[in-house]
């Protein structure tokens, strides 16, 4: 009876104190894990503030934006309880590991005040919280309970959210996520609405560091929008969008990179028309990894925003990396589906490495390599009163005109461009 006792009384103060001491390793994964999101060029993330505590903690982060468009936006406040672990049970239920937090904003208060008026916002209605694992693995939930706000004879309602992710310390990445919309309503009639939002995604860390700018993934990326409806003044502008979707697949090869994008839609209604299948699959094959992440760090740089010509050289001096693998840049089809027929069109555009020489940069003319086709019914443009621009395009072998299609094939290669079988001047 005596040893269980002791059992007991030694496993209350492992557990009792267990929280202290694994509240120093949740303060060193939260300070890299700022310190990481910091080192992006385009914003500027401050963990200034963090006070430990016995069974949980507190943080406050300080985010602005560097980029020259967003001068006016104020920095944002942000305040984080951090629950110590090892027992967890604050975010998304209970579960082992290091701790849990939950996520809040120092608002200004005029827009406290306007929230408050609104009886369907409180504390609860939008919820971020996160878990720190034993492993590693780094976890996120997403809440939103519905609401809505009306000011000005203008009403948004806006539908449940919830998005889940998962950082594994294998570097696994997945996530998935819903919102059912959004409705925004001007003097009781509908102006704007957006159905059924979602969201998936499984990826892995293959270069870079979780968190930080030069962080390269590859897998895929699904992401639909079940409706968009657009009410403008009069009927003639009015836009109807059904059933969106982005895709997005990369991949690594023998140290090269594979990307794939594709955008499309099953129906859209705009211009007074009816389309069906609009689709846009564009793909980028052969790409040097480590040119891929500097690309990123330029697309990010807000200095090489206000200074595009620092950018560009510094792309120059990218190219004989990029070029030597033998890029490969392919629209595989930008089309759409109109009632009077197909409109469609593709283009591949490669660069041979071993015409370029990266100490004369004129050799990038004879090294490109691209070929570019595509078709649509005349009958089309005819009915929009684009008749006699048609007839301008084919009389200047722009177009040609083929059993009530009109068609385009172009070519170029080693400097010399033709256009549906006849020479293109360079300067046409």
């Amino acid at each position: 009876m005596k040893k269980l006792l002791i059992i007991i009384i030694l496993l209350a103060a492992i557990l009792l104190g267990a929280p202290f001491f694994i509240g120093s390793s949740a303060e060193s994964q939260v300070r890299q894990m700022y310190t990481s999101i910091d080192e992006h060029p385009a914003i500027s993330l401050k963990l200034t503030e963090y006070q430990k505590g016995w069974l949980e903690s507190a943080a406050k982060v300080e985010l602005s934006f560097e980029a020259p468009e967003f001068n006016e936006v104020p920095r944002i406040v942000f305040t984080q309880k951090i629950y110590h672990g090892p027992i967890l049970w604050k975010a998304n239920g209970f579960g082992l590991g290091i701790a849990d937090s939950i996520y809040g904003a120092e608002l200004p208060d005029d827009v406290k005040a306007e929230l408050a008026k609104v009886d369907s916002i409180n504390e609860d209605t939008f919820k971020v919280t996160t878990r720190i694992g034993f492993g590693g693995s780094f976890e996120s939930h997403l809440a939103l309970k519905p609401f809505s706000f009306e000011k000005d004879n203008v009403k948004l309602d806006v539908e449940a959210a919830n998005i889940d992710s998962n950082f594994d310390a294998s570097g696994i990445i997945k996530g998935e996520g819903h919102w059912g919309g959004m409705t925004v309503t001007k003097e009781g009639n509908e102006a704007f609405t957006m159905k059924g939002m979602t969201l998936s995604s499984n990826q892995t860390l293959i270069s870079g560091t979780m968190f930080s700018p030069d962080m390269l993934t590859a897998g895929d990326v699904k992401f639909s929008i079940e409706q968009i409806n657009v009410v403008g003044e009069n009927p003639g502008q009015n836009v109807k969008v059904g059933d969106a979707y982005i895709n997005a697949d990369s991949s690594v090869e023998a140290g090269l990179m594979n990307f794939s994008l594709v955008f499309g839609a099953k129906s859209i209604d705009a211009i007074g028309k009816s389309f069906t299948d609009l689709i846009y699959d564009i793909s980028f094959d052969n790409l040097d990894i480590e040119s891929v992440q500097e690309l990123n760090k330029l697309a990010s740089d807000p200095v090489l925003k206000t200074n595009p010509m620092a950018g560009m050289a510094k792309i120059q001096g990218m190219l004989p990396q990029l070029v030597e693998k033998n890029p490969i840049i392919k629209i595989n089809q930008l089309g759409v589906v109109t009632p009077e027929g197909d409109i469609s069109s593709d283009l591949v555009f490669a660069i041979d490495q071993e015409l370029y020489d990266a100490n004369n940069p004129m050799t990038m003319m004879f090294a490109m390599d691209a070929k570019a086709k595509g078709h649509a019914p005349e009958l089309f443009f005819t009915q929009m009163g684009l008749g006699g621009q048609i007839e301008q395009m084919i009389q200047q072998n722009f177009l040609v005109r083929d059993n009530g299609q009109l068609k385009f094939d172009f070519m170029f290669k080693q400097g010399q461009a033709t256009l549906n079988g006849q020479p293109m001047p360079m300067g046409m």
